[in-house]
């Protein structure tokens, strides 16, 4: 993906940022392997609410100042459960109701010894999310809507195990959490809920004389519930931020721990050098800084006569090698200069070399990973049409979603796992290796058997029976 691009966007498909990564870190990095990151707590990934959900807000506080309730050992179901008290001891502490943990050395002596004998004990209201930090969450609801973070700390980790499982061969992963599916965004943790509806709801329909009579009865905190799934059209992402943290917490491993370079690679960074110094003498003082040649004019120059998609680099990393042989490559005399000319002859001969090869040429040598998907798609529609058996044309996931079938990847990867896409049977698909592909012909016939209807009747009896 193009730097300025990038630059631009907020957030990235995992396809995307597979793609970026495999750039940047001139490695092959899969949406798997994202997945498995973020399973280890090592990448953060984000999910995108496109049409909304209710969520309870949670504020995080430190263990002194959180809320709890004080009862006697061994009975704090007794309180939640509305029995009534069985001792005057116990009587007290639920008439002092919730308070902070921290205001527990300001009670009357019986109480605080009561606390340090164990005789009586502390119940959170939150729930602990480290060792100091305890998440309270409000009893009233409200709609998100657009980005937020998964902090893996609830059920929504198994919603990620679910999508990771399947794809190397493990178990089949169903969320679950007491506590649900937990969001996070400026701070705060967002619990996600989903309404119980009782016969009362059904008898209150439209007798209501007011909108607010209607929110209050549909907000009543008491029908909500933590969910384990995310009830609404979703998308999991990766934003650029946490794309940006994590490269940062694995850059330069060499450069952080202070290593220095083997002496083969400290030979290539002085040929490097060389070569970065010529370049740099030939075109003024616009390519220094200072003394030093600009690495990140450097590279400017370089992204714009060879595509980042050639060389599989990004400017990112393309920075951190031009920086590396300045650092360790400079010539200690002219003629140093005047021995690299032929090399860097050589270089600009290859280059031009490269660059007067036909465009097709080189799109023609590309595989299917480097081509884009329309082109792919454009190939194997070619190929349909002079007579070649749809059975035998396969496409990769990438160029029949969205191109063929209107969803989005990351669509296509959960209804492998469920088995239904767009409220209907998946097509079929074939597994070559650690790669998904479709063929063209299961693809058609998925198309053909569309959801078309002659009326509403028929298309609430399909669904049912899909259902």
């Amino acid at each position: 993906m193009s730097s300025k691009l990038y630059s631009l966007k907020e957030w990235l498909t995992l396809d995307d940022a597979a793609s970026h990564l495999t750039a940047v870190l001139a490695e092959k990095v899969s949406v798997t392997d994202i997945l498995q990151l973020a399973i280890q707590k090592r990448i953060k990934l984000s999910v995108n609410l496109l049409s909304g959900a209710y969520a309870n807000k949670g504020t995080i506080k430190d263990i002194c100042e959180a809320h709890v309730i004080l009862s006697p050992a061994g009975t704090p179901l007794s309180w939640l459960r509305g029995d009534p008290p069985s001792s005057p001891l116990e009587k007290q502490l639920r008439s002092m109701g919730q308070i902070k943990v921290g205001e527990i050395k300001n009670l009357d002596e019986d109480i605080k010894r009561a606390v340090a004998e164990r005789r009586v004990e502390m119940v959170h209201i939150g729930n602990s999310i480290s060792e100091t930090e305890i998440v309270e969450f409000e009893k009233g609801v409200q709609m998100l809507t657009g980005i937020y973070d998964l902090p893996m700390l609830s059920a929504e980790q198994s919603l990620v195990e679910e999508l990771y499982y399947p794809e190397v061969g493990g178990p089949n992963i169903e969320p679950w959490g007491l506590e649900g599916i937990w969001l996070e965004k400026d701070g705060y943790i967002y619990r996600l809920c989903e309404r119980s509806a009782t016969q009362a709801d059904y008898d209150a329909c439209g007798t209501e004389s007011s909108i607010a009579e209607w929110e209050k009865r549909y907000n009543d905190p008491s029908r909500w519930f933590p969910t384990e799934r995310i009830p609404t059209e979703y998308a999991i992402i990766l934003r650029r931020k946490n794309l940006d943290d994590f490269l940062t917490s694995i850059e330069g491993p060499n450069q952080a721990q202070g290593l220095k370079p083997d002496k083969g690679e400290q030979r290539i960074l002085e040929a490097f050098g060389l070569l970065v110094e010529l370049y740099t003498s030939q075109h003024g003082p616009d390519y220094r800084h200072g003394k030093k040649p600009k690495a990140s004019r450097i590279v400017e120059d370089m992204l714009n006569a060879i595509p980042e998609d050639v060389t599989n680099m990004g400017d990112r990393k393309l920075k951190e090698y031009v920086g590396s042989a300045i650092k360790h490559g400079r010539p200690r005399s002219t003629a140093n200069l005047q021995s690299a000319f032929c090399t860097c002859t050589n270089f600009v001969r290859l280059k031009i070399t490269i660059s007067s090869v036909p465009k097709q040429q080189r799109d023609a040598a590309m595989t299917d990973k480097t081509q884009a998907p329309t082109a792919l798609l454009d190939s194997a529609l070619e190929r349909y049409r002079a007579g070649f058996d749809p059975a035998l044309i396969e496409l990769p996931e990438r160029a029949v979603f969205p191109h063929l079938i209107p969803a989005q990847p990351a669509t296509a990867r959960k209804s492998r796992i469920t088995g239904l896409l767009l409220g209907r049977p998946a097509p079929k698909f074939v597994r070559r290796g650690r790669s998904i592909r479709y063929r063209l012909a299961d693809v058609l016939e998925w198309l053909r058997d569309g959801d078309a209807v002659s009326s509403i009747a028929e298309e609430n009896v399909k669904r049912r029976e899909v259902a």
